[in-house]
């Protein structure tokens, strides 16, 4: 069977253009899985005019991670630079690692997935992964601190939480960052002193009282000394770890606690609405018992007894085994299920009147109507339960007195929010 002339040139045409899109494409594109990552040509040097900026990594629970932004404020304040800030992380996320495997695990968690944008599609099928249940979940930090733009801190805050993408996006080299490789959870902390006047190493004494072995002691100038555009830090936890001994620190610290209290009005509309049962603002007491982690529970016993007595005599004296007393109790806790917990049982035969969040559960289901979370990554079908310890802390800080978890940042967090709530009112 023969073709005409011109019908063989133009399949041979066909042929020679259907390879060579098949190699620019194998070009340009890395297949892993389902997951298709394109490799962009280098972009054109960006001039920063003098901008520079840091970086670090989050880790562990919602607390921690808000202990970690502040830190990092304060930094970026004091070496004046831009600070990149990652996504806060709610639900499960790992802890610290060393070498440099955090980097690599935060990249990961907050990679981008093609289905992504897909689960916004009507004709996504409902089975999908769009739908599938995730232990953890990202979003903004302003969606739940709407006023931390306020604090006049230069801020660029990123989504996925990768050094080769931060490098890309400011169009630095190898050269141009400052990467510091810690050894431990707790490598350094910065005084923010003359050297001669910061605190000896080990033992160290912070204002807070406690005491901390760090590695290395840093100081302001020795950061500002680092030239480079870019200084990425990994861990910054540790609430005495960025010293505030000058009076303008100490009054910074003050200021970004406050504009880090939660502000978010879908979240307030449900707290508020609580609140109102529980005889309005400052009118009840609440305790917070953290059961969680193994290092909670083997005092656990004691330290309920401790939060008993401190309910009884907020509540005018000690009263009979089933008074209520004069303020109702609002409970907030990790426990899953806690009305059978036989650990908080003290607690509600001394109090049987005493709430916990799971007694308005039919108010948590406006939180779905939020269109704020079109932000959450993953894609969620119900962020409610990732919600519930922000509502907890929300609404143990509206109490008249509270008592935490002896160094649960979850405790100290609540009683920094009472703080702000009452000068707010």
């Amino acid at each position: 069977m023969s073709y005409p002339s011109n019908t063989v040139h133009y399949l041979l045409m066909v042929a020679i253009a259907t390879i060579v899109l098949c190699t620019i494409t194998a070009f340009h594109w890395n297949v892993t899985g389902s997951t298709y990552v394109y490799n962009y040509a280098p972009a054109k040097k960006i001039d920063h005019q003098g901008e520079k900026f840091l970086a670090y990594l989050p880790h562990s629970g919602l607390s921690n991670q808000r202990n970690e932004l502040e830190n990092a404020l304060l930094l970026a304040s004091y070496l004046n630079r831009t600070l990149i800030v990652p996504p806060a992380f709610l639900g499960h996320i790992g802890g610290w690692q060393s070498n440099d495997h955090l980097f690599e695990y935060m990249d990961i968690m907050t990679r981008p997935r093609p289905w992504w944008n897909r689960c916004k599609d009507k004709l996504a099928l409902a089975d999908g992964p769009c739908h599938s249940k995730s232990r953890y979940a990202t979003v903004p930090w302003e969606y739940l601190h709407s006023s931390i733009g306020e604090l006049g801190i230069p801020m660029r805050s990123i989504r996925h939480v990768s050094l080769d993408k931060l490098k890309a996006m400011l169009t630095l080299s190898d050269d141009e960052i400052h990467i510091q490789h810690d050894t431990s959870l707790y490598t350094w902390f910065l005084c923010d002193i003359p050297h001669e006047e910061c605190p000896t190493l080990d033992p160290t004494v912070f204002e807070t009282g406690r005491r901390r072995t760090y590695d290395e002691q840093w100081n302001i100038e020795d950061l500002r000394a680092i030239e480079k555009p870019l200084i990425h830090l990994q861990g910054v936890f540790g609430t005495d770890r960025v010293g505030v001994h000058q009076k303008q620190h100490l009054e910074l610290r003050n200021k970004i606690r406050e504009a880090l209290a939660y502000r978010n009005p879908t979240l307030e509309e449900v707290t508020d609405k609580i609140i109102e049962q529980l005889g309005g603002k400052h009118q009840f007491l609440s305790i917070h018992v953290r059961m969680g982690n193994r290092q909670f529970l083997k005092p656990l016993h004691k330290h309920i007894e401790e939060q008993i007595e401190f309910l009884e005599k907020a509540q005018r004296g000690p009263g009979n085994s089933t008074s209520c007393g004069d303020f109702q109790i609002y409970v907030a806790t990790d426990a899953h299920d806690p009305r059978k917990s036989p650990e908080l049982a003290p607690v509600f035969e001394r109090f049987p009147c005493a709430k916990v969040l799971g007694d308005y559960k039919d108010l948590l289901p406006s939180l779905e109507s939020d269109t704020g979370v079109t932000l959450f990554q993953p894609p969620q079908q119900s962020i409610v339960d990732f919600l519930i310890p922000v509502i907890d802390a929300m609404v143990a800080g509206h109490a008249k007195d509270f008592m935490g978890n002896p160094s649960s940042t979850y405790s100290t967090y609540i009683e920094q929010l009472q703080s702000v709530y009452k000068l707010s009112s």
